[in-house]
């Protein structure tokens, strides 16, 4: 489920972009951007596009129901490269009533540099 809602993201987004060549152009290039304009670009993407936000609380509402009695969480990010998501996960399993978590976040992405921001 979670990666065909992840597909569907991807295709709705691409869908929402394509009327705006400059950035659909730089979110989808097959060259490798510089890492700052990377950063930039998604970043303003976050700001001007909130479903991309929403996608975030769905999914993070999504692990949270999912491990409402474990004891430990283990996520895997593909393609990691917003921090907010990871941020207000930890939030919500921090204040959760269950009481102590072990949680453990691994993001995955090509470039190294965008880990290290993150």
């Amino acid at each position: 489920m979670q990666r065909i809602a992840a597909h569907f993201t991807e295709a709705l987004a691409d869908r929402i972009l394509k009327p705006w060549p400059g950035l659909h152009k730089a979110l989808n290039s097959t060259q490798v951007p510089l890492v700052s304009e990377e950063v930039l670009i998604r970043k303003l993407f976050f700001e001007m596009f909130p479903f991309l936000k929403m996608s975030f609380l769905l999914t993070n509402q999504a692990i949270i129901e999912a491990m409402a009695s474990e004891k430990m969480v283990h996520v895997i990010g593909l393609n990691a490269v917003e921090p907010m998501q990871w941020i207000e996960i930890i939030q919500a399993l921090s204040a959760r009533a269950k009481g102590s978590l072990y949680l453990r976040i691994i993001g995955i992405h090509q470039q190294k540099e965008v880990l290290d921001q993150m």
